[in-house]
């Protein structure tokens, strides 16, 4: 693989937000218990304050509907909201869901100042795509509500902070470490993934449970983005953690990481291991690709640490609510898959 660092990282966008969030399934989600409840007003919207995330508005209450109906939302761009907001980063979901509601209200308006039954039978005409607007708006609002709970959350924060230092080229610190350590010790081994054990039954729960999942995306993180700086005993440690707190099975899931080069022990960095019949590959990031993209200088031992300034990876200025470079969806990172292809495009050669 080219890009491993990409898909472990927490994805900023509204519609990578929903996936973390509540996992998107066959296109769509389900909203059940409080969060299927609507807002009592479009004009309420959700705001979010966090590194990276932020973004402006008011939350709202909800109606007089059951907190047990469960409700299912269809993602796609048939959906002219959705389509608007679905690659935006969340910092700026607010502020146009707001512009939206405020559009929604102005055209109802209008009603009172239809005077003709020429103008009253054109806005009969449109309520139809009102209503369906005015109920689509009210769905991303509760969606976008729940959201901002989990991003204001300090789990949330502490772990898109370890993210944010890893990727930067930084050590973690102390208290970054301790976090780490603090998810091993309060792992919950049937903690639900969204997306991955199925449909949630309730409202997502405002911190993410620290499940297997959870921890091992920040351990191979780790891994990728220290490389040969990653200490054995750190990794035997966190080895002797992840088997006791979610089973002794979890060995082999370990192994699997290990083999691929996502999790790898320090000792067995250097080591080749078969890929296939008759191939052979030593672990770790960009074994298969282009000699191009590889550090030509030996000092360069971490292909990662090579990377990130090769290929600009870690912009400072972003443009969050008005984008003109691709981190804006990592809020500062731009993805190595995405900076490759502009490579090819701009020069082919």
């Amino acid at each position: 693989a080219v890009d491993m660092v990409t898909p472990l990282l927490t994805q900023l966008t509204y519609e990578g937000l929903i996936s973390e969030v509540y996992g998107i399934i066959n296109g769509s989600v389900t909203l059940g218990g409080v969060a299927a409840l609507a807002p009592s007003t479009a004009g309420s919207v959700p705001a979010a304050s966090t590194p990276g995330v932020s973004g402006s508005g008011a939350s709202s209450s909800g109606d007089s509907q059951s907190a047990g109906k469960r409700r299912r939302i269809m993602l796609n761009d048939s959906d002219a909201i959705y389509r608007e907001i679905r690659s935006m980063n969340f910092a700026g979901v607010g502020a146009l869901l707001s512009k939206i509601s405020r559009q929604l209200q102005d055209n109802y308006e209008s009603r009172h100042r239809a005077k003709t039954v020429q103008e009253i039978r054109s806005f009969v005409g449109k309520l139809g795509g009102l209503q369906a607007e005015h109920q689509s708006l009210k769905s991303h609002v509760s969606l976008a509500e729940s959201i901002m709970r989990r991003t204001q959350s300090d789990d949330f924060n502490a772990i898109l902070e370890i993210e944010q230092s890893l990727v930067g080229g930084n050590d973690l610190t102390k208290e970054q470490l301790a976090y780490i350590e603090k998810m091993l010790a309060l792992a919950d081994p049937s903690a639900n993934v969204p997306g991955v054990g199925g449909e949630l039954r309730e409202q997502p729960p405002v911190s993410i449970p620290n499940s297997i999942h959870k921890v091992l995306r920040v351990l191979c993180l780790y891994s990728l983005w220290r490389g040969p700086n990653f200490k054995q005993k750190t990794y035997d440690a966190w080895y002797e953690d992840v088997v006791a707190a979610f089973g002794h099975h979890q060995a082999i899931t370990l192994d699997n990481l290990n083999r691929v080069g996502l999790l790898s022990s320090p000792s067995s960095t250097a080591q080749v291991i078969p890929s296939g019949p008759g191939e052979s590959r030593a672990s770790g990031l960009l074994n298969s690709v282009a000699p191009s993209t590889k550090p030509r200088n030996p000092v360069h031992a971490n292909s990662i640490g090579f990377l990130r300034k090769a290929l600009n990876l870690i912009v400072s200025d972003v443009r969050e609510s008005n984008p003109d470079d691709a981190s804006y969806v990592y809020s500062g990172y731009a993805p190595i898959s995405v900076r490759l292809v502009q490579c090819l495009v701009r020069d082919p050669a």
